[in-house]
């Protein structure tokens, strides 16, 4: 015996023995079986008994109803797995219970191994078309609330599916727009030559295919991105075509924003290309103008310490640049004329006018020599207040002192 979870079976037979021998049978094998001796109490019962799970159903019945005939009366209700019973093999017989339902057709007094199998492949059968409607019903709830435009056509190229996305597109109730090709619809003839050819492609060779176009819809024009893929019967034919359109103008426009600020940045990094040549021979300009002036330039901050000087500066003081920028201009002056600097550089900041003296510097070697100091106050881009100072050597033929060293 097999195991069937106690599935519960209606029996419906006229013949109380058969029907008393059946119901025994059936639950040896684990079935809880109740019985109907008419179509008219087989109908009750379903009404009645909400727990049966399947239907044998024997075809004669005696008077009144018969079993295709309450069949036919309880599928309107109930979907449910009917298993036809008959002593008759005729061919027209069986064509008549199969355009009922086609869950299984047993001959009377076969085993009861062979009703046991025809059951469960009658509840395979049930449950596979089960899950079949819910796949179809999911299926139907995306087809039908995408945004995509979802079609379908046959060899002529006339719409036999258009989801509501592309009966809104095409502005058309649905009888307006069933059985009509692109140009019956009135698209232009472009965009018709594009779907036709590629659908007929797609009947000829039995691949997808992939294209994009511009096209007038009810709403204005959009870029459309449309797929086209085949659809097969059991034995591999082409039985349509479906397309999958999906508008790509929000996309496409995108794009081309991209490709317009791509040529603004291209046409800004130009003009920073050439600002940066301008940039450059500014500085080879200043390099001449300033590192090989003939005089020497300082640039000293407010509160004393050196912020740059030229090449010339580092020369007449006999020092290498690098370590003048580690000091504080005060050091590099004679001992006796510090008080001439700092009453320059106090008239500087007070009035910002520009001052000027004479006094001696000291070089490296601790030799001095007589300057001639011109000043004027400057802001530096941070805002810092500094003095920058022409220095003339006023002993230009006494060179005591210099030293090589003063090259940056």
């Amino acid at each position: 015996m097999t195991d069937s979870s106690k599935k519960t079976i209606l029996l419906v037979e006229d013949e109380a023995i058969q029907a008393l021998t059946g119901k025994m049978a059936l639950e040896k094998y684990g079935y809880t079986v109740v019985c109907a001796n008419s179509g008219e109490k087989a109908v009750e019962a379903v009404r009645t008994e909400p727990g049966i799970q399947l239907i044998l159903m024997d075809i004669d019945l005696g008077k009144g109803m018969d079993g295709t005939e309450a069949a036919a009366l309880i599928l309107q209700d109930h979907d449910l797995p009917i298993v036809f019973l008959s002593s008759h093999t005729e061919q027209e017989i069986v064509d008549k219970t199969e355009k009922i339902t086609s869950y299984g057709y047993v001959v009377k007094n076969s085993s009861i191994t062979v009703l046991d199998a025809s059951i469960k492949m009658a509840f395979k059968l049930f449950e596979a078309k089960k899950r079949a409607a819910e796949s179809a019903e999911q299926f139907r709830a995306i087809v039908e609330n995408t945004s995509d435009y979802i079609m379908r056509y046959n060899r002529e190229g006339k719409h036999i599916y258009g989801n509501p996305a592309a009966l809104a597109a095409s502005g058309l109730a649905r009888e307006h727009y069933i059985e009509k090709t692109h140009r019956e619809l009135g698209f232009s003839a472009e965009a018709s030559a594009i779907w036709e050819a590629s659908i007929t492609e797609v009947f000829k060779t039995g691949k997808p295919k992939s294209v994009e176009f511009e096209v007038d819809i009810a709403n204005g024009r959009a870029f459309l991105q449309l797929r086209f893929s085949p659809e097969f019967d059991s034995w591999g034919g082409i039985t349509s075509v479906i397309g999958v359109s999906r508008d790509i103008s929000s996309l496409k426009q995108t794009e081309e924003d991209l490709r317009t600020h791509q040529c603004e940045l291209e046409m800004q990094n130009e003009e920073l290309r050439e600002k940066q040549a301008d940039i450059e021979a500014l500085r080879l300009e200043y390099f001449e103008l300033y590192d090989m002036a003939p005089i020497a330039y300082f640039t000293v901050s407010e509160a004393g310490p050196i912020l740059g000087a030229n090449l010339m500066a580092a020369d007449l003081l006999g020092i290498v640049r690098r370590n003048l920028l580690t000091r504080n201009f005060s050091q590099v002056l004679h001992a006796d004329d510090q008080d001439i600097y700092f009453l320059l550089r106090k008239n500087l900041f007070a009035t910002g006018e520009l001052q000027h003296c004479r006094l001696r510097m000291r070089r490296e070697d601790g030799t001095s020599f007589t300057v001639y100091i011109k000043a004027a106050a400057a802001q530096t881009g941070s805002g810092e207040r500094v003095c920058r100072m022409a220095v003339v050597d006023l002993e230009p033929d006494n060179p005591q002192g210099r030293q090589e060293a003063g090259q940056a």
